[in-house]
């Protein structure tokens, strides 16, 4: 009964709005995100962004990506008879780069449509609809320093309601710090186009977050938080990844007070996460698939290749060597090293890419 009176709720809304204006409630994949192992930490990514969730999360973060990843996602809203469909396909061009396009789906079924007769002065049901988001993205991300990256998203999207439908372009803007070894922060904006769905504008949000790992890199503490440009106050999200080992780990967060549960498992190539949240109209089930394939490539550890040019014989050792690393193709960088009196010695490193 509750879930009726709730469709015939919604219904109810979007019909009397004449030109279906969509504030930025009904973009949920907008202002949300998306994947199992971020809600499981209970929304707490922005600074974490390791891997392709970074996409709709902080895109700053896919440079760390280092080989083909496709991910496949499900979000299942069972009481509002909602589901949500993300796939990606990232790649890094260079050391330093990555790019990624996604295509996401979102529809909710059986939406009770009502229309007013004027005779009667009431609202009367006439039909059951769908309510149905699209989005195609295309995102960037570049480490510009060994503590900063940026990153980019483009995005279209579409909204259809009944025989309403409306469309536009919006784009995300983010950064992330690297303060210590230990310690990232990372700032979102996101929706900073120029598009409107009816006579609204998609609202701009700013999402900030800091993360830092303990116990040796197996803890993972985050935190963020998320204010948008229409009015509402702030959100706080809280959350934690624990590795038990380099194939499972577990996680628990706070999404605006709602505790969420995750876990993840992996083994060689692919990997697979679940999270679980009890939102205040509905279960939220998250189901993630990943898998690394193609060509891989193989980047050398370049920490060994400096020390071994610290003790070149054309180098003093009166001094320490200073080491400057320059990518100058996908498959090649530059290793310059100087000592205090003026020598300088070069050597160029071909990067393995294989199978």
């Amino acid at each position: 009964m509750k879930k009726r009176i709730f469709r015939l709720f919604i219904g109810l809304i979007l019909l009397l709005i004449k030109s279906v204006t969509f504030s930025g409630e009904m973009a949920d994949f907008m202002f949300k995100g998306a994947g199992a192992r971020p809600l499981g930490m209970g929304g707490a990514f922005i600074a974490v962004s390791d891997d392709s969730n970074a996409i709709l999360w902080n895109p700053a973060g896919l440079y760390k990506i280092k080989s083909w990843e496709f991910s496949s996602i499900r979000t299942i809203l069972p009481d509002l008879d909602s589901t949500t469909d993300m796939l990606s396909l990232a790649y890094p061009i260079s050391p330093k780069s990555a790019v990624a396009i996604s295509y996401m789906s979102s529809i909710t079924d059986d939406i009770i449509v009502a229309v007013y007769n004027e005779e009667t002065q009431r609202f009367e049901i006439s039909e059951t609809s769908s309510f149905k988001e699209r989005g195609l993205i295309f995102s960037y991300g570049h480490q510009i320093s060994t503590q900063m990256s940026i990153g980019f998203n483009l995005k279209k999207y579409e909204h259809q309601f009944t025989y309403h439908s409306k469309s536009g372009w919006e784009a995300d803007l983010s950064f992330l710090c690297k303060i210590t070894e230990n310690w990232n922060i990372g700032l979102s904006l996101q929706n900073i186009g120029w598009s409107k769905i009816g006579e609204d504008r998609i609202p701009t949000q700013v999402k900030f977050g800091t993360a830092f790992k303990l116990l040796n890199n197996k803890l993972f503490l985050a935190a963020d938080i998320n204010t948008r440009n229409s009015g509402k106050k702030s959100n706080l999200f809280y959350g934690l990844e624990y590795k038990v080992t380099e194939d499972l780990k577990l996680r628990m967060g706070s999404n605006k007070g709602d505790i969420s549960y995750g876990v993840g498992i992996g083994f060689s190539n692919w990997g697979l996460d679940y999270s679980y949240l009890k939102e205040e109209l509905s279960k939220n089930y998250r189901l993630s698939f990943k898998y690394n394939f193609g060509r891989i490539p193989k980047f050398p550890a370049i920490a060994e290749e400096k020390e071994k040019i610290l003790f070149m014989p054309e180098l003093t050792q009166i001094t320490p060597p200073t080491i400057e690393v320059t990518a100058l193709t996908e498959n090649k960088i530059k290793i310059v090293a100087k000592d205090g009196v003026g020598n300088i010695t070069t050597r160029i490193l071909k990067l393995q890419i294989g199978d």
